[in-house]
């Protein structure tokens, strides 16, 4: 965002009422600058969202309302906001499901990047009901818009791109269960065969959203999800250690990669 003036530690933010916003600090005090393209708002109010390589931030509408927002957006388009031009525009729109109803607002609920293979991986709970698993984990190849491939009856909620011993893998925290799950990945980021689970959390907590920190630590993000709640609470955060090997690999494009080993339950 240097281009438009508004210098380079400049970040993205959510936590207002769920509305994207560029946060630019003074470089002389503690002042902080909010700034929001006009385009932004055609999203709605946000909820998941990654950034590439290239600096493009991808988002995707949650389904809660508020001042200005009636309607929730549709629950199977991400958007994009154009690293050149600063400006949102629909992206990509995932293949039909069932709509949202009262006893399930979601569809897309979490978005993770992957350097390698230049793939968004997207989790969708559209469909799914308190008695059936009909979540949707899909592969976007960014460099042709198009969903490259799809993990069907899984209800995923946070995604996080890493390598176990097993190779190229993702993390997902489960919406159904308190475990932490993981799926093989190929080289290409193609889905190479079914989740595991890899980790434990307890009772009614879910991983809304996952991080691999360092060498011995995944930071989830943890909240008491229900399908039905589209107001999902603010939660807690709890790190896990493992037993995790952590190096670093810069690729081009200004890209840095975290390569985690992650030790888990399946081996």
């Amino acid at each position: 965002m240097g281009k438009f003036g508004l210098g380079n530690n400049a970040t993205f933010d959510l936590s207002d009422t769920h509305r994207l916003v560029l946060l630019v600090p003074s470089p002389n005090s503690d002042a902080v600058t909010k700034y929001q393209n006009q385009s932004w708002s055609e999203a709605g109010l946000v909820g998941a969202f990654a950034l590439d390589a290239n600096g493009n931030l991808y988002v995707a509408p949650s389904p809660r309302l508020g001042p200005g927002v009636k309607q929730a957006k549709p629950q199977n388009v991400i958007y994009k906001v154009d690293t050149k031009t600063g400006k949102l525009a629909p992206y990509v729109t995932l293949p039909e499901s069932d709509a949202p109803t009262p006893d399930n607002p979601f569809g897309i609920v979490g978005l993770a990047y992957d350097c390698e293979s230049n793939s968004l991986y997207v989790s969708s709970l559209a469909g799914s009901t308190a008695d059936k698993e009909a979540g949707h984990i899909y592969r976007v190849d960014l460099g042709s818009a198009n969903v490259a491939g799809q993990l069907d009856e899984a209800d995923a909620l946070g995604l996080t791109v890493g390598l176990s011993a097993k190779g190229k893998t993702l993390f997902f925290g489960s919406a159904r269960a308190p475990q932490l799950r993981a799926v093989n990945l190929e080289a290409s980021g193609a889905f190479q065969g079914r989740p595991r689970d890899v980790g434990a959390l307890t009772g009614a907590q879910r991983a809304w959203r996952l991080t691999l920190l360092s060498q011995s630590e995944m930071l989830a993000r943890v909240v008491e999800f229900n399908l039905a709640n589209a107001d999902t609470p603010q939660g807690s955060e709890i790190r896990f250690n493992y037993a995790i090997e952590l190096a670093l690999q810069r690729l081009g494009l200004g890209c840095v990669r975290r390569h985690f080993y992650l030790v888990d339950a399946s081996q």
